[in-house]
């Protein structure tokens, strides 16, 4: 043992020596040394090769020598033809059109060119040059092997991609116009760093290859009925769809299921970690030269609806999954989807359909207010205040608000409840496990507080029979939690949870969880400005789990402050050998899968998860955290065991 707290010490001096009592970092920040790449203008030679010079440097501006060949691939923005079978429409649709392509087993695919192309004309500086006449490749969508138009008042792209020695891609792109003109129309849709805020900055697919604009480079629509499905469609189906068709049994034995049934689809719980109707998550609003034509998603688009919305939606067959049960069935259409579903259709636009229906709901849950007044000890009980308010108007009775409370009593978590979270911080984070008080009846007849009128309760816990008192020093704290109210997506107000029965949560959200309440207290009852201890940002978490509506349905949670009062390092596991703090709860999702099946594809594996802004103290102030956790684990008796 003193051999360990030697070690402890030592790392701890260590660490702590950087810091000063000012919080102030004022060492020197080391050159990273990470490559980059910038690409010059192309030029196109008489012999109608297209040449671009490009510089490889680190960033202390030294000189890169590439040990291999990089790849390179060359598009150009066009309208995308109309498929009269899938719908016209006016739009003007843009695609991006390969000038690369190969043949594999009889299929031509789009992809990017890795040749020896390559001169080196000083140290870091080189030229490729492509290996064919750019202004006289066949175009495979053609049936009469026309040539691809080399179009000079179009916008072109190069793609450049290297894999370093460190396994890392280094991606770069340019846009130009060869004529010099003005680009007539752009695809600046979505800013990759949309992408890194969930995914880490790490490779989803290929290796190490991240750069969606270099993925577009072969996932396009340059070749039609194609195995290589377009980036839209890879990424909508992603984290938009939420059936996959079934390929084992039960016991994980491969089965061949028809395709064009519903019947043959499964729903998933998936995707993570957003809600599927939060498109803006990616496509935020428009940004000047980064994002121009992000509004793009708002238009009514066959080809992108089928991403998400699969044949499944379309059969009779699958009338009983069917967004429109009962109304289109077989009559669904590609016309029927793109002339009703139109920019100017309230209601019905693209955006209402999905990012406007979970406004709607979220307004109605705003229309209940449970906010806890006060908490005080008397005696042996735990005394708390709350206040219930539908559109601002107190309750005389919880039973005005349990028609509106999701209630299922063939699932636990969908009883009647408005859970009181009770715990108690004496210094060292919370206290209890899992201390609940439930202001309705198990079955929602009546109430478990005393009405004082005008919504007031008064909510009483009795603690004598408790292992743990708090002291006086103590700093109550109280959550509200589990309150899944229904909702009427449309008009954005509450509705009878029975009226809304038939619904399919798959399709169409009604469940959101009520306005967060969590307040602190001192032994007497004076509110706090004090927080249950959380070791992590909750503006990062909120940036992949927008609002947290992973969790509608699981205890009603929106807010860490809910999850730490039952997750903490006092609570019993309800599994046997998982413990189940946060810390644990939220690194065991992330690092071993929802299943603990140890194969978790999002965002990151363990190994690659980083810290999404970290100041320039964060190694001091990791440190003092260390060597305060290590004076509160020497303060317990015989240096019991610290839960971090």
């Amino acid at each position: 043992m003193k051999i360990i707290t030697l070690i402890w010490l030592t790392l701890l001096a260590v660490s702590l020596s950087g810091c000063n009592s000012g919080e102030s970092d004022d060492q020197t920040i080391p050159v990273s040394n990470q490559a980059a790449v910038s690409l010059n203008t192309p030029v196109l030679n008489n012999d109608g090769s297209l040449s671009v010079e490009f510089t490889v440097k680190n960033d202390s501006g030294e000189a890169i020598t590439l040990t291999s060949d990089p790849s390179f691939g060359l598009m150009k923005l066009i309208h995308r033809p109309e498929n009269p079978a899938q719908g016209a429409t006016s739009l003007e649709k843009s695609m991006w059109k390969n000038f690369t392509y190969r043949e594999r087993d009889g299929t031509t695919t789009s992809y990017v060119e890795t040749t020896s192309n390559l001169e080196t004309l000083a140290p870091g500086q080189y030229r490729h040059t492509f290996s064919f006449d750019v202004t006289s490749v066949i175009d495979p969508a053609s049936s009469d092997n026309t040539v691809i138009p080399w179009d000079e008042d179009l916008l072109h792209r190069i793609t450049f991609e290297y894999k370093l020695e460190s396994g890392e891609r280094l991606s770069e792109v340019i846009d130009w116009v060869p004529s010099g003109n003005a680009a007539p129309f752009t695809r600046n849709i979505l800013d990759s760093a949309s992408c890194t805020s969930c995914h880490q900055d790490t490779a989803i697919k290929h290796g190490s290859r991240k750069d969606p604009r270099v993925c577009v480079a072969c996932h396009n629509n340059s070749v039609p009925q194609t195995t290589r499905r377009s980036l839209e469609t890879i990424v909508h189906t992603a984290h938009g769809d939420i059936f996959e068709l079934i390929t084992e049994d039960e016991e994980g034995n491969a089965v061949t299921n028809d395709p064009t049934l519903a019947s043959s689809y499964a729903f998933v719980d998936k995707p993570y970690p957003q809600d599927i109707r939060n498109c803006d998550a990616c496509h935020k609003a428009p940004v000047a030269d980064v994002t121009d034509d992000a509004a793009n998603w708002m238009k009514q688009d066959y080809d992108s609806c089928q991403t998400c919305h699969q044949v499944r939606d379309t059969l009779a067959s699958g009338s009983g999954l069917s967004v429109h049960v009962g109304e289109a069935g077989a009559n669904w259409s590609a016309e029927s989807c793109t002339s009703c579903h139109t920019e100017g259709n309230p209601d019905l636009n693209v955006h209402d359909v999905h990012i406007g229906r979970v406004n709607k709901i979220q307004q109605a849950s705003e229309t209940v207010s449970i906010d806890v007044e006060n908490a005080r000890i008397e005696g042996s009980n735990y005394v708390v205040d709350v206040r219930v308010k539908i559109e601002e108007k107190g309750i005389a009775s919880i039973t005005e608000l349990t028609p509106y409370l999701d209630v299922n009593p063939s699932d636990y978590k969908f009883t009647p409840r408005i859970y009181l979270q009770l715990n108690w911080d004496n210094g060292a984070g919370p206290e209890l496990s899992y201390t609940n008080l439930n202001m309705v009846t198990s079955d929602g007849s009546a109430d478990n507080c005393a009405p004082q009128g005008d919504g007031l309760f008064i909510c009483s816990q009795d603690l004598s029979g408790s292992s743990k008192q708090p002291d006086a020093n103590s700093k109550l704290t109280v959550s509200v939690a589990e309150v899944v109210l229904c909702a009427d997506r449309r008009n954005g107000k509450l509705k009878a949870c029975s009226e809304l029965s038939a619904e399919k949560t798959e399709y169409a959200p009604w469940r959101i969880a009520a306005k967060t309440t969590s307040k602190s207290f001192d032994f007497g009852g004076i509110e706090l400005s004090h927080m249950l201890p959380i070791g992590a940002d909750v503006e990062a978490c909120s940036n992949c789990h927008k609002d947290f509506t992973i969790h509608v349905t699981s205890h009603g949670a929106r807010d860490l402050q809910q999850c730490i009062n039952c997750h903490n390092s006092e609570r019993a596991a309800y599994y046997a050998g998982f413990p189940a703090d946060l810390k644990y709860h939220v690194h065991s999702f992330h690092a071993f899968g929802s299943h603990r099946d140890g194969s978790p594809t999002y965002p990151a594996t363990a190994t690659t998860v980083k810290v999404a802004t970290l100041g320039s103290n964060t190694t001091c102030r990791i440190s003092k955290i260390i060597a305060h956790r290590w004076q509160q684990r020497m303060a317990k008796p015989n240096g019991s065991a610290l839960h971090w």
